[in-house]
């Protein structure tokens, strides 16, 4: 099962969890989780998904990967949100290598770009 047009790994057993990278308008990059990552995109763009992104709209999607369940996508989320800004980088583009960088994904912002 695919998570969304965007390409990226499938998971078969049960409804996948995925940790997501977003790229703010102010250049930020923002982690969550989601079932749904196309989805979860649209909902953060109207207004209606976390406080930070609603203030920082638009958010581009920067990568994801799958996760097994909603315990460990947390887990990963936590540790993702404590990385420092490079270290984010170079994480999205180990997950869209893995994915094989699909061009509908936002663009990776460069590693000493500073919100």
């Amino acid at each position: 099962m695919l998570p969304s047009k965007t390409g990226g790994p499938s998971v078969e057993a049960g409804k996948p969890w995925f940790v997501y990278l977003l790229r703010c308008s102010n250049g930020c990059l923002y982690a969550g989780i989601t079932t749904d990552v196309q989805q979860r995109l649209k909902t953060h763009n109207a207004g209606k998904g976390s406080r930070y992104v609603r203030a920082h709209r638009p958010a581009k999607l920067v990568a994801f990967t799958a996760s097994g369940n909603k315990s460990i996508a947390s887990s990963l989320e936590y540790a993702v949100k404590s990385l420092t800004r490079p270290q984010k980088v170079a994480l999205a583009r180990k997950w869209r290598a893995a994915a094989g960088t699909d061009p509908e994904i936002g663009d990776l912002p460069s590693e000493s770009a500073q919100p």
